[in-house]
């Protein structure tokens, strides 16, 4: 985000106040998304109080509202192979540290 002052930067309660709006919630991000889709698929309403199809009727694409669900699997994060033969954990590792 550009535009903040020194003091806002500092100041731990501002940035928590903006960091809700710009990094929201991964349950949050999904109903957003959704929403958007739903927008996105509903009839077109014109000033005159008529309507028209939405865009993906016209071009014959159909959108999932809701986010697909599957199954994954979890991958250990494993080492970053550095110069000098050197390691570094992901997990634990600091780059300005370790390297």
């Amino acid at each position: 985000m550009t535009g903040l002052t020194d003091e806002i930067r500092s100041n731990f309660h501002a940035m928590k106040a903006i960091a809700t709006t710009t990094k929201p919630r991964a349950d949050t991000r999904i109903q957003e998304a959704a929403n958007f889709v739903k927008y996105l698929g509903a009839p077109v309403k014109l000033k005159d109080g008529s309507s028209r199809p939405n865009t993906f009727s016209e071009w014959g694409v159909q959108v999932c509202p809701e986010p697909i669900r599957f199954n994954d699997k979890y991958l250990p994060p494993g080492a970053l192979h550095m110069g000098n033969n050197k390691k570094v954990d992901i997990r634990t590792g600091n780059l300005d540290r370790d390297t």
